[in-house]
């Protein structure tokens, strides 16, 4: 990272996998409560299972669709969907097809190798 780029503000550590799963479940609660009273719809929602890396295919469109719309919400953006801007179809698309997935990391580490990973 250059010394222009801003640090990002959240650290990633090894964590209490007990204590995570608390703070997640909480958060995951909040964002459903947000989402219900953004669309009117009290009877929203979301996973409550965890849902793992190579079952992320099983997640409908609406599920993904209301986490698109949490994510535009948290980065204060405009839309999800507007000319060539697609994060609507880009996370579905990640989420659901796994060759896909490989290759659009494959160009992301082969043109911005500079990104953070969070892991």
């Amino acid at each position: 990272m250059n010394s222009n780029q801003k640090q990002p503000a959240v650290k990633y550590l090894v964590r209490d996998d007990r204590l995570h799963s608390e703070k997640m479940r909480s958060m995951r609660l909040r964002i459903q409560d947000a989402l219900r009273e953004y669309f009117n719809c009290p009877q929203l929602e979301l996973p409550t299972k965890e849902v793992a890396v190579n079952k992320t295919h099983k997640l409908d469109w609406d599920t993904v669709g209301n986490g698109v719309v949490a994510m535009i919400g948290a980065l204060n953006l405009f839309s999800g969907s507007s000319g060539t801007f697609e994060l609507y179809r880009l996370v579905l698309a990640y989420l659901h097809d796994y060759e896909l997935r490989q290759e659009m990391n494959a160009l992301i580490e082969a043109r911005r190798p500079d990104l953070p990973t969070y892991r």
